[in-house]
């Protein structure tokens, strides 16, 4: 379709081949500035540095079951899904929650650790995972379109407390912002 774009992404020795969409603008929130929101559709830098961290972690992960929040594009599930047990695609919008569908459908080998996509979130109302994972990955998900942070520490909180309700005795939690947009 002319409104996505087919990349591949190399991150070790893997090649990740995901959609970023650009369509349907008109459907998307607005950010605080009044512009679109595309966030989810995207593929952004932090990614790639918590797909690295699992790379340098990959002979931890083999036994381990992974969660992704707010995957978005399903970026670095799909590369956990790589080396993990089993991984765990969550992200509140159904739009994303599309994308990711879509980009665990491209992927090559379909024999990798079994995955699923679910509708979790931590706003107000959203489900949360009843089972606990070794690994809780969340890239570029501390922001929103309304700078929902920095407004709704309450939001903050229920981020916090749902990486403490998923996270298995002993599991490790990686959280990662890069500040967009400074001047």
């Amino acid at each position: 379709r002319g409104d996505s774009m087919l990349r591949h992404f190399f991150v070790g020795d893997l090649i990740v081949p995901i959609v970023e969409c650009k369509a349907d603008l008109a459907s998307i929130s607005t950010g605080a500035d009044g512009e679109p929101d595309d966030t989810g559709n995207l593929l952004w830098a932090s990614s790639t540095l918590v797909s690295s961290l699992l790379l340098r972690c990959r002979s931890l992960l083999g036994a381990t079951d992974v969660l992704e929040l707010g995957c978005g594009s399903g970026f670095c599930g799909l590369v956990a899904r790589q080396i993990a047990r089993s991984v765990v695609f969550s992200d509140r919008e159904p739009r994303m929650r599309r994308l990711t569908r879509r980009n665990l459908d491209l992927q090559p080998f379909k024999h990798l650790a079994p995955s699923n996509v679910e509708a979790y979130g931590w706003a107000k109302g959203d489900a949360w995972p009843a089972g606990k994972f070794g690994l809780v990955i969340a890239s570029d998900v501390l922001y929103g379109p309304h700078e929902s942070m920095r407004t709704s520490p309450e939001e903050l909180s229920r981020f916090v407390e749902m990486l403490e309700s998923t996270l298995a005795c002993g599991g490790m939690a990686i959280v990662a912002y890069v500040e967009r947009n400074c001047l």
